[in-house]
């Protein structure tokens, strides 16, 4: 059964400055295969009266304005280490985008959406160094949406992306 995931890119500069810290800490400037970005839908999968061709109309459907994002600090969620990020009118968005949604999917772990949704961008998973030195992100601008079809860790695949207004 595929899984999916909608989310938000950051600006290009801010991107760079991530994929750079991964790349010197790890060698690779992706993490789960993906590109840094802010989970706006988290894993889903599809019900069967919705098909990858409805989620492309769907998403292909959806406007938003570029979101400003505040950065508060590191966290570690889980295995993940992670820049917490803030943004009142993201929350919003992904509570109306979750419920637009929940009707045709099912989430993978629906405790971490709407009340339990908290912004961030993964930096490293898996990685346990005492001496790292994380990059310096206040604020970003998140300009781009995309959707993915993801695994276990093991692809993903780029289905649409779009930008925002």
């Amino acid at each position: 059964m595929k899984r999916y995931i909608i989310v938000l890119l950051p600006q290009k500069e801010t991107s760079n400055i991530i994929e750079n810290f991964r790349i010197h800490m790890i060698g690779q400037p992706l993490v789960d295969n993906l590109y840094p970005h802010v989970s706006f839908k988290r894993s889903f999968f599809l019900n069967s009266n919705f098909s990858e061709e409805n989620l492309i109309e769907f998403f292909n459907t959806l406007s938003y304005r570029k979101f400003r994002i505040d950065f508060s600090g590191l966290e570690y969620f889980d295995d993940a280490l992670v820049l917490r990020g803030e943004s009142k009118a993201l929350m919003a968005a992904h509570k109306e985008l979750v419920k637009s949604l929940e009707k045709n999917t099912s989430t993978r772990n629906p405790q971490w959406e709407m009340g339990g949704y908290k912004i961030h961008l993964t930096l490293l998973r898996s990685f346990s160094d005492a001496n790292i030195e994380p990059p310096i992100v206040e604020r970003t601008i998140l300009d781009r949406m995309a959707l993915y079809e993801i695994g276990d860790g093991n692809h993903a695949n780029l289905i649409a992306i779009a930008n925002l207004n």
